[in-house]
């Protein structure tokens, strides 16, 4: 990219550049210049500016969904295997498990 190429007017953007290299490292002469990288969907426009120098450009256009946890659906046997399944002493446990402490300790005696 020829920096004499891509200069705009005062007060205006340059035309972005577009690209798909993701694993380019920002260096000097690409500052105030906007580039485009695809992010495998979609091009994202990215400024750049002196704060950028020495990463590459695949830190600033995001190429995933980030993961938004929800509730444990009918397959969720890792969540559910703390939850006891049986019946403790009879029936009388109450489904807490401090209540199963309790009802221990009250027969010791």
């Amino acid at each position: 990219m020829d920096p004499q190429e891509r200069e705009a007017p005062p007060g205006e953007k340059p035309e972005p550049v577009q690209t798909h290299l993701r694993n380019v490292t920002i260096v000097p002469q690409m500052i105030r210049s906007v580039i485009r990288e695809y992010n495998g969907q979609t091009f994202n426009p990215v400024e750049i500016k002196p704060e950028m120098i020495g990463h590459c450009l695949a830190e600033f256009s995001i190429s995933y969904k980030p993961v938004k946890h929800g509730r444990p659906g009918i397959g969720a046997i890792h969540s559910s295997r703390f939850i006891p399944l049986k019946r403790v002493h009879g029936g009388k446990f109450k489904g807490h498990p401090m209540s199963l402490c309790f009802y221990q300790n009250s027969h010791e005696s």
